[in-house]
């Protein structure tokens, strides 16, 4: 069985008394483990973690800044098949009613920017995609009409579509390509 505490501040008084009977590390900038216990615990300070991996849980807190919000907003937005991280969301802004009440028109901001951001990403995915799909096609048509004017001895021709589009075009349409 494993025990975690998460805390805001350190627990000075919880620390010492932990320490007087068992080895306590310090595993990650926050996070203390007591290693020699009959149970496994861990204690969790959260004013004491660093870095994004732990932004989600440094913010299960009703002290949730509007910067940290609109990460984990951001975050859920592209993420939508995490459902934990979803309910996460929800009950970091259940617990934050001071950022809505702040500033409801910056919390609507920042879902609206989040959203046209995503929109623009799929925009310039699907344009990838749409141009890499259609140089495929273009270079398989291109190689389809090459084969037939090799196969018919057709070297004159074969240099006047490499040059001229037009000309190009129309053997497409001659040959059905």
């Amino acid at each position: 069985m494993t025990i975690i505490f998460v805390c805001f501040s350190y627990p000075k008084k919880l620390m010492a008394y932990l320490q007087a009977g068992h080895q306590v590390k310090e595993t990650e900038s926050g996070v203390y483990r007591i290693c020699d216990a009959a149970l496994e615990i861990t204690i969790i300070v959260q004013s004491r973690l660093k870095g994004q991996e732990y932004l989600w849980l440094k913010n299960l807190s009703d002290c949730v800044s509007k910067e940290d919000f609109g990460q984990m907003a951001e975050q859920a937005y592209y993420r939508p098949e995490d459902k934990r991280r979803d309910e996460l969301f929800q009950f970091i802004g259940e617990n934050n009613k001071h950022l809505w009440q702040e500033g409801e028109k910056d919390m609507c901001k920042i879902f609206e920017e989040i959203e046209e951001r995503g929109e623009k990403r799929g925009e310039m995915r699907g344009e990838k995609r749409g141009i890499t799909k259609g140089e495929r096609r273009s270079e398989d048509r291109f190689s389809n009409l090459m084969k037939i004017l090799l196969k018919e001895e057709r070297y004159k021709e074969i240099e006047t579509v490499s040059n001229d589009r037009k000309a190009l075009h129309e053997m497409y349409k001659r040959y059905g390509i």
